[in-house]
């Protein structure tokens, strides 16, 4: 029987407070699509696909080796949803935080909404959560939709990604009312 023993000094290497604080990566000029199945699929077929989504951004910092994970996209960033009408409707923001854990994406700084029969949505801080499809702000914000000539103002607004549901609180606005002969 054969014993040996090592008594040198391993120093494991750890990181610096300065490098905990950097992103574990760094992305530049950002485009992703977002993609789904037309059909379900079985292991043996290959279909197509349509586009969901398209995320544009200067720049994205992933944080996903946190504690609480989340992506920063502190250059704003640009997302366009599609229906399923291939409608599009498209998310600007000047910066925005996604919280993997929660599923929810905090957008910062003239936001804006247009969805594809020109209805417009501004705010200075929304948030989108993704599991819920739903989408809300504590802060002032208008609304227009051109079709009814409404302009909607207030504080506090929740509503579905295709505004079928709104819900708004604090409002004041502009309706548009048309006379009838009776």
């Amino acid at each position: 029987m054969l014993f040996m023993a090592c008594n040198e000094e391993f120093k494991q290497a750890s990181l610096t407070d300065a490098e905990k604080k950097l992103p574990q990566g760094v992305v530049e000029n950002l485009e992703m699509l977002y993609t789904e199945s037309v059909r379900p699929l079985s292991v043996l077929q290959s279909d197509s696909t349509r586009v969901v989504a398209i995320l544009r951004a200067d720049r994205n910092e992933n944080y996903e080796n946190r504690m609480f994970p989340y992506q920063l996209f502190p250059e704003g960033l640009h997302l366009t949803f599609f229906d399923e009408d291939n409608q599009p409707t498209d998310i600007f923001a000047d910066s925005a935080i996604y919280y993997s854990l929660t599923g929810i994406v905090d957008l910062r700084g003239n936001v804006r909404i247009n969805t594809h029969d020109d209805k417009e949505l501004t705010t200075s801080q929304l948030y989108w959560s993704r599991t819920r499809n739903w989408i809300f702000t504590e802060e002032a914000f208008e609304f227009e939709n051109p079709e009814e000539g409404t302009v909607m103002t207030g504080e506090g607004m929740e509503f579905s990604r295709d505004f079928s549901s709104l819900q708004a609180m604090k409002t004041r606005g502009i309706l548009q009312i048309s006379e009838s002969e009776n």
